[in-house]
């Protein structure tokens, strides 16, 4: 509180007019963040509405890097998380699977997005491993000065999961 009071000029005491703690403030931080961006509308195939939710999350994610970490240190739930979690299950119960497989592949399906999105806001914090190391390991030099686009290989993960996921619990019916 003191560090935004300090940001704003004005005292500690001056915000608890507007928020009641720290919670209320970085419920409103993360409001603002989601309300930058709308949720991407329904569309018809439900692939194609997990892909779009998942990119919405990423944007929103790396637009605002820290916000993911102020969520979880706050235990935030705001009104556009359900409807995020509602859309997200809603689409995987279109997917054809049966009730109990689209719930798995729905709690599966949001964990790894959730943590590919996590681990790429950590390695953009991260700097290049030394030069001489690169030098000696050709795979590693490799990764690390090859031009890759995250989104492209973000959007190939993605789609790999549905495929995978639709396959692995098609193939079982007591999931």
């Amino acid at each position: 509180m003191r560090a935004v009071a300090k940001q704003l000029d004005v005292t500690p005491m001056a915000l608890y007019h507007y928020v009641a703690d720290k919670d209320a403030l970085a419920s409103l931080t993360l409001e603002a963040v989601m309300s930058e961006h709308p949720m991407p509308a329904l569309q018809v195939d439900w692939r194609e509405d997990l892909l779009a939710l998942s990119l919405w999350i990423r944007e929103s994610t790396l637009s605002h890097p820290a916000v993911a970490q102020l969520r979880r240190a706050h235990k935030i739930w705001l009104p556009g998380m359900f409807d995020l979690i509602e859309r997200w299950r809603g689409c995987w119960l279109r997917s054809g699977l049966p009730e109990p497989a689209a719930q798995r592949a729905s709690g599966a399906s949001s964990l790894a997005v959730i943590g590919l999105i996590d681990e790429e806001v950590n390695i953009l914090q991260f700097s290049n491993p030394d030069p001489e190391l690169m030098d000696k390991l050709p795979n590693l030099s490799a990764i690390f000065t090859t031009a890759d686009n995250a989104r492209d290989n973000f959007e190939l993960v993605v789609k790999s999961l549905i495929k995978g996921l639709c396959s692995e619990l098609a193939d079982k019916p007591d999931h």
